[in-house]
């Protein structure tokens, strides 16, 4: 198939071979699956129509059925993802995985049609692992020392230290109540994965915490999340994602540096410490932790 990436996009949708199974896919989701993503399901929808949209350009001239679909042609779909709509190798996966789960389900409850799952003859793209960013202590310092010059930008610097210093995600951060801070003892509570984990409140973040605290008893409000916005209502992700994004941008950084990098900083400093994978992955609660094993540096060392 000779077509460009323009004409295929621009080509309408059509409700090919597959569409039958898509639309049989989602009533068996609705019925006999208590809960399910439906963002994942969307995903789904829109990969496959892709694919069927491929094969009825590919075959349109002909009398192709959904039993004559072959590994060949699963390939020849992802690779023109790949050539031509430049997809990256993520997202040709992704197509991949798509078409195994509804093949899956027509070789479950639709008998007769294949007698295997072609598509697991299909491989993924192997991937290169590029090692996770992390801001270098220099660089974490402009940045606090930035959103402090804010009003509330204690609030901030506590949001990003708790990452730093607990390793913890940051939407996880925005789950904690006052409930979960510990000032006297000094260390943080926190429910991972519905398990319990203790974090240390170390010195760098328990100042900024008790100014935090002292600025937030200020703010008339019921709630009892720990980070609150102005008009005492919880703080969103979004909204600290967007304030760290201009500290960094007004501190000239060569790196565009996110939120998800102060994890990483984490990361990496304990992996300096540790050099051990199983203790590294217990503290963490993450699986792959080797590409944070090897440092020069501890990003972390100095922070104010």
């Amino acid at each position: 198939m000779t077509l460009t990436k323009a004409e295929f996009e621009n080509y309408p949708t059509v409700d090919y071979v597959l569409s039958e199974y898509l639309y049989k896919y989602k009533i068996h989701l609705d019925k006999c699956v208590e809960k399910y993503n439906y963002d994942s399901y969307k995903v789904l929808y829109y990969n496959i129509h892709l694919f069927d949209k491929f094969l009825y350009l590919k075959y349109k001239d002909s009398d192709f059925e959904i039993k004559d679909l072959t590994e060949k042609d699963i390939e020849e779909f992802l690779e023109f993802c790949k050539i031509v709509i430049k997809n990256k190798p993520i997202t040709v996966n992704s197509k991949l995985v798509s078409i195994r789960l509804l093949m899956k389900y027509i070789c479950k409850y639709h008998k007769g049609i294949f007698k295997y799952n072609i598509s697991l003859q299909v491989p993924k793209i192997k991937m290169e692992q590029t090692p996770p960013e992390y801001i270098k202590y220099s660089d974490i310092n402009l940045i606090l020392s930035k959103l402090r010059e804010n009003n509330y930008g204690v609030r901030e610097v506590c949001i990003c230290k708790i990452i730093m210093t607990c390793g913890i995600k940051v939407t996880e951060v925005f789950k904690l109540k006052l409930n979960n801070i510990d000032m006297e003892n000094k260390f943080l509570n926190i429910l991972i994965s519905n398990e319990k984990a203790v974090f240390p409140i170390v010195d760098t973040l328990y100042t900024d915490l008790k100014d935090y605290l002292s600025l937030r008893s200020t703010i008339k409000t019921n709630s009892e999340y720990l980070f609150l916005n102005n008009f005492g209502t919880p703080k969103t992700i979004r909204s600290f994602q967007m304030a760290f994004r201009k500290a960094v941008i007004d501190c000239n950084l060569p790196k565009a540096y996110t939120a998800q990098n102060l994890r990483g900083s984490f990361m990496y400093a304990m992996g300096d410490v540790l050099e051990d994978e199983i203790e590294l992955q217990d503290i963490t609660g993450q699986k792959n932790v080797k590409q944070y094993l090897k440092i020069k540096e501890n990003p972390l060392n100095n922070i104010k």
